[in-house]
């Protein structure tokens, strides 16, 4: 005898279709893998990316711009050696940037495959007081672009 309601269509469809737990979770696996492989072919994607960069490099400019105010030891003889202050470069072709105290990398980052970053001077350079050298940052994939501005006054924005 069938059951009636909620549990009757259950067995109708469970025992009269012939499918299986087993093939359902096969299936949903199959197609979770398929969107997961295209997911960061998809264009849509891209500006999510680069914005997630963008505010990365964004952070890290205003980390070394606290380190290069707040510390004494880039001072010789009561002048800055500006050969030894904290700064930002772009390195490996455009493919990461690093922290560098003078010629001493302290950390460096690699973007994301097809990530490229370009800089108009090829690094930044904060000063004691806060003040920076002018310079603009472009993150670009594919045929996004993203930009982090550095002013004179050191006021970071992403655009």
């Amino acid at each position: 005898m069938r059951g009636t309601g909620a549990d009757g269509l259950f067995n109708a469809l469970v025992v009269e279709v012939g499918s299986s737990l087993v093939e359902i979770i096969l299936g949903v696996t199959i197609m979770m893998g398929a969107v997961s492989v295209l997911m960061p072919t998809m264009g849509f994607t891209d500006e999510l990316r680069l914005n997630y960069e963008a505010k990365l490099l964004a952070k890290r400019l205003e980390y070394v711009k606290e380190l290069s105010m707040e510390t004494d030891a880039f001072m010789a003889d009561g002048y800055r050696v500006y050969e030894a202050a904290p700064r930002v470069v772009v390195q490996n072709g455009g493919r990461g940037y690093c922290y560098r105290v003078g010629n001493k990398i302290r950390k460096g980052w690699t973007l994301p495959p097809g990530v490229t970053i370009t800089c108009n001077r090829g690094e930044a350079m904060f000063y004691v007081n806060g003040e920076a050298v002018n310079c603009t940052f472009t993150l670009t994939l594919h045929n996004g672009r993203s930009q982090v501005i550095v002013d004179r006054v050191g006021r970071i924005r992403i655009e």
